[in-house]
């Protein structure tokens, strides 16, 4: 929501002919009169349709209305919130609690529809000033919605952020493997409105679009990648994703969902790009890599720094792998030979990266040079 002052006292200059007027909520004003001038006070109304009135017959941008009168009903439905809310019993359960807060979105939410609905009523479409201020100023914005009128995209990112903040409370960030009843119910209104306002190929672009993000926020460093070959590997994702899901259900859920799509297609994406591409590929699929990509850039080290020990750590794998299936190793040699394993190439890191770079990627992506039993696991997938 957003809130703002009443606006401060304005003025605005009649420019038509002597014989014109200015219709107010007060009076009709002769422009001799009105000395060229009309004060706030003039223009206010409590009838929300005939403040719009009175803006629009002083010519007053419609942006600025839409603001005025979003501001309006914030306040109205701030002043609702505040006298249903009920205080928590301090002797409740968290069960109780969670009933009672439940209740309170559920009301809340029935008043932000009600003042969806006057807004579509007034102006004709969806707005919302946040909405519009991500789309001015936010890049990316015009790269995942730039395919749609300013009106509807504006809509869809509206939409978008309430889905992103109902499935953040549904979930509880990441510690609930459902949504509550009505948070689910919300959920699915939500995605039905934003399927309902884009036609069926606009939805599978915008499918297309953030799936980019979500799969491959990174980018694909060191790649020679046409917009093409990209749009190409993520209309393979799409045969087995869609975007919505990542709002609609838990965390674990959509990376498992992530995780199984891209192991449909890798096949797939292997052979449109061929061997040498697909390597450079997968290492833009590891997050490890694409953190150590981005501090050699801002670090001014060789570029090849990633790469590097993106290779270390295929190579460490794949001889902890031979290590910890060599049955002929006692447990004691077999972990004092992992070990040895695991400080030969933290050194070998800790040259290319310094004590300090080294330990900043240990605690991030580099687990498998510190944690026992991460060598043997890091590099599966590569």
């Amino acid at each position: 929501m957003i809130h703002t002052a009443h606006p401060a006292l304005e003025t605005v200059r009649v420019t038509d002919s002597p014989s014109a007027v200015v219709v107010t909520n007060q009076s009709v004003l002769p422009e001799q009169q009105l000395a060229t001038k009309v004060t706030w006070q003039d223009l206010d109304d409590p009838s929300i349709p005939q403040l719009i009135a009175n803006l629009r017959a002083v010519k007053c941008p419609e942006l600025t209305i839409r603001d005025i009168v979003t501001a309006r009903l914030d306040e109205q439905m701030d002043e609702q919130i505040a006298s249903m809310s009920a205080p928590e019993e301090f002797w409740s359960t968290a069960v109780q609690k969670e009933r009672l807060q439940q209740k309170q979105r559920e009301k809340v939410r029935e008043l932000e529809r009600e003042e969806e609905t006057l807004i579509r009523q007034f102006f004709g479409s969806d707005w919302n000033r946040d909405a519009y201020l991500y789309w001015v100023r936010e890049p990316y914005t015009e790269f995942s919605l730039g395919f749609l009128p300013r009106e509807k995209a504006m809509a869809v990112q509206f939409d978008i952020e309430n889905l992103a903040q109902t499935s953040s409370i549904a979930f509880k960030g990441n510690s609930r493997d459902a949504a509550p009843k009505g948070d689910d119910q919300e959920l699915e209104r939500l995605s039905r409105h934003l399927k309902s306002i884009l036609s069926p190929d606009e939805y599978a672009e915008l499918n297309l679009r953030s799936l980019v993000t979500l799969l491959h926020g990174g980018g694909f460093p060191d790649m020679s990648l046409s917009g093409a070959d990209v749009r190409y590997i993520v209309t393979l994702y799409a045969k087995h994703l869609d975007f919505i899901d990542f709002y609609l259900r838990s965390p674990p859920e959509f990376d498992e969902l992530k995780k199984n799509t891209k192991a449909a297609v890798q096949e797939d994406i292997r052979n449109y790009l061929g061997p040498d591409r697909y390597v450079a590929f997968q290492r833009a699929e590891d997050l490890g890599y694409l953190y150590l990509h981005k501090v050699a850039r801002d670090a001014g080290l060789s570029p090849d720094t990633a790469e590097r020990i993106f290779n270390m750590e295929v190579e460490a794998s794949r001889q902890a792998s031979a290590i910890s299936q060599n049955e002929s190793l006692a447990a004691d040699v077999r972990s004092q030979q992992l070990n040895d394993l695991r400080n030969t190439y933290r050194a070998s890191v800790t040259q290319l990266l310094g004590e300090d770079g080294t330990k900043d990627y240990i605690y991030r992506y580099g687990a498998w040079l510190d944690k026992p039993g991460e060598l043997t696991n890091s590099g599966s997938s590569k």
